[in-house]
């Protein structure tokens, strides 16, 4: 792109009120005629600082300046764009931006501005007419920062433009420095958070931090106990070594430069719970959004339209530009997903929203939508992707914007099986969906026993009775389940049931008496239920009425020890945990390790 330095005149006349002071930008009678070639003109503005416009134009040999203005070329030659840029105005609040504009005998193209990141909006809807007059377009708006003025002539036609002159009105004449620095903002996910507030999070949301006054910069980290760690990024991830139950407190420390160089600083933090991670259910329904705190980094959602007589949503397969529509059922606010619903992952925080179509079948997953394509819905990487300004008005349509380069479109549905990226009045407004999430409950803990017994190690309950008594812990809001197995059908199927077959509950009165097993029982199985959830099953196995073998035992000599298992059988070294008789002394006694 061809880049030049257009010379520039600061001249300063009276403002129209003590409020406000107006500072016109004519331009010199210099003419450029080839490309590449600089010539600058600066003038001084309040505080001294220098002030030049900058002229950049995608095709060359189509600039010059006579009859006392920037003539945007003339003929064949077709300027497709020219931007008139500066950097003067960073601090300095301004209201006005006016453009004295002379076209010639043809519609020629139009005008924009931008200060700052707002694009002002102009009372005569920035087009050229064709009246061979010179004419003011009056962009009125509130924002500080770099202008750019965009003037793009029309291909058609065959008469020049010529910018006369620029005027730029500033509130109160004076930069406009911060008298404060705000306190910093958390999110969650995407969703702001009262300062000094505790947040519950779990592994893999994210954390980050912002200022609301411009320029400033940001100190953060988190604590736990004594211990600080700083951050560099503005956005933390919780990661899968943070313990769950602690509570960690995010501080943050902000700055920024105050009039006469003065530092002001100001600081905010919540404390974050971690959590252990919920088992989610997607489910395949999703429900109207009614309202932008619905709006959360990492949820899911759909675009659709709702129509009595047949809704639609993007479907899952489109062209390269184009996003085309699937039938969908919508009842009752509540979406049902097929295979071919587009379904958007939102990532990014409000204002800078990414829309990742995660199911999309094509390379790229990401929305894209700005004025250059038009009407087009593209598809792009990450790094392309529109960064969109997405509310729900009050009837319950969503607006969703690109926001920049986003002018006045929405996406809406076209009537004709594609979704658009429309300008009003055309194409229908749509609604956004979230997907409903439902959190399965956590199995209950095992079955615990409700007092000691001494004769179950390992797992087994040994014993010389020929029926014993178990008693469970009784818990509210939990049941427990258990079979017997028998002797001769110990093979019988162990398999995770929540029907319970074969399986009896444990009365109030069993709680008292215990459940009862008998020699003839190889087996107990057991498991604990609520909410629709069962623990694992455990088993107990059962050896009772068994003989110990201790008869056969000789009693060793003094002072030496001999251990046997409860079969008779001399154990050589340190026994394993279990039921032996240990003999010392020349005395037998039965131990359990």
């Amino acid at each position: 792109m061809g880049k030049f330095l257009l010379s520039t005149l600061l001249l300063l006349t009276t403002a129209f009120a003590s409020t406000a002071e107006r500072y016109s930008f004519t331009f010199s009678s210099t003419t450029f005629t080839g490309t590449n070639q600089t010539k600058t003109l600066t003038g001084v503005a309040p505080g001294n600082q220098e002030v030049e416009w900058t002229l950049t134009t995608d095709t060359e040999y189509c600039v010059t300046e006579s009859n006392n203005g920037l003539h945007l070329g003339s003929g064949s030659k077709t300027l497709q764009n020219v931007e008139l840029e500066t950097s003067f105005f960073s601090t300095y609040k301004i209201s006005e931006v006016i453009v004295n504009v002379r076209d010639a005998n043809s519609t020629a193209g139009n005008v924009s501005v931008k200060v700052g990141e707002s694009s002002f909006l102009c009372d005569s809807k920035a087009s050229i007419k064709a009246n061979n007059n010179a004419t003011d377009y009056t962009f009125v708006g509130s924002d500080s920062g770099d202008i750019t003025i965009s003037i793009k002539r029309s291909a058609s036609a065959k008469k020049a433009i010529y910018i006369k002159s620029i005027t730029v009105i500033y509130e109160d004449g004076q930069p406009i420095f911060p008298t404060k620095c705000e306190e910093p903002v958390f999110s969650v996910n995407g969703k702001e958070v009262a300062k000094e507030s505790t947040t519950e999070v779990f592994e893999g949301n994210t954390i980050s931090v912002t200022c609301p006054t411009k320029d400033s910069t940001i100190e953060w980290g988190y604590q736990l106990g004594e211990t600080k760690y700083p951050l560099e990024e503005s956005k933390f991830t919780i990661p899968t070594d943070f313990n769950v139950g602690a509570t960690y407190t995010f501080y943050a420390n902000a700055s920024c430069t105050g009039e006469n160089n003065a530092k002001l600083e100001s600081s905010s933090s919540i404390y974050v719970t971690v959590v252990k991670k919920p088992n989610v259910i997607y489910t395949n329904k999703f429900k109207k959004v009614t309202d932008a705190s619905e709006l959360e980094a990492g949820a899911k959602y759909v675009v659709a339209y709702f129509d009595e007589n047949g809704s639609k949503t993007m479907s899952t397969t489109a062209s390269t530009s184009d996003r085309s529509a699937t039938d969908i059922t919508i009842t009752d606010g509540v979406l049902t997903a097929t295979e071919e619903t587009l379904i958007i992952t939102l990532e990014g925080e409000t204002g800078k929203w990414k829309l990742n179509a995660e199911n999309y079948t094509g390379t790229d997953k990401y929305l894209l939508f700005n004025q250059t394509y038009k009407t087009d819905i593209r598809m792009a990487s990450a790094s392309d992707a529109t960064e969109a300004n997405i509310s729900i008005t009050t009837d319950g349509n969503v607006e969703i914007q690109a926001a920049s380069n986003g002018g006045s479109r929405l996406i809406k549905y076209n009537g004709s099986d594609s979704f658009k990226y429309y300008a009003n009045p055309n194409g229908s407004m749509c609604q956004l969906y979230r997907q409903i999430v439902e959190i399965a409950p956590e199995a209950p803990a095992d079955p615990e026993f409700s007092e000691e017994h001494t004769e179950i190690v390992n797992g087994t309950l040994t014993s010389e009775k020929s029926e014993y008594s178990l008693k469970f812990k009784k818990v509210e809001g939990v049941d427990i389940y258990y079979r017997h197995i028998l002797k001769d059908n110990n093979t019988t199927t162990r398999a995770e049931v929540v029907d319970h077959s074969g399986f009896t509950k444990v009365e109030d009165a069993d709680y008292e008496k215990g459940i009862k097993v008998t020699k003839d029982h190889s087996a107990l199985e057991y498991y604990a239920f609520a909410n629709g959830v069962k623990s694992e099953t455990k088993t107990l196995n059962v050896k009772l009425d068994t003989p110990t073998g201790v008869a056969e035992i000789e009693a060793a000599g003094a002072g030496e020890v001999r251990w046997f298992d409860m079969q008779g059988r001399e154990v050589k070294g340190q026994p394993e945990k279990g039921i032996y008789v240990r003999v010392v002394n020349g005395r037998a006694s039965k131990v359990i390790l």
